[in-house]
């Protein structure tokens, strides 16, 4: 993954993220030509960043699916975290993605299991 677009995902940058895509329109693109599997949507995840999560979503839905090198999708994640709203903006783009098996095969928490 670029490191511009690794920086502005760890520290939530929206702007900085919306600058790159502008000076790189297919960006997020190449993420997934990397291979290393993980993506903006699960750094952003993992520092609880809701909206950059949120542009991640917006603009690759399809990052939701991913499941990282540690075998964690982004819902894994984010429920880990406890982060409710994080764990709704990923429900609604498919609310399957409570399906998605990681880590020994474990599927994420019910977000109301997490309150």
């Amino acid at each position: 993954m670029d490191k511009r677009l690794w920086e502005a995902a760890q520290k939530g940058d929206v702007h900085h993220l919306q600058s790159l895509i502008k000076e790189v329109p297919f960006l997020l693109s190449t993420v997934s030509l990397a291979g290393s599997n993980e993506t903006p949507l699960h750094i952003a995840c993992s520092g609880v960043h809701l909206e950059f999560a949120k542009e991640i979503i917006h603009l690759r839905p399809e990052f939701a699916r991913e499941v990282n090198q540690d075998g964690f999708s982004p819902l894994h994640i984010a429920s880990a975290n406890g982060d409710i709203e994080i764990v709704k903006e990923l429900l609604n783009v498919d609310s399957n993605l409570c399906l998605v098996k990681g880590k020994d095969r474990r599927i994420p928490p019910k977000a109301e299991d997490m309150s």
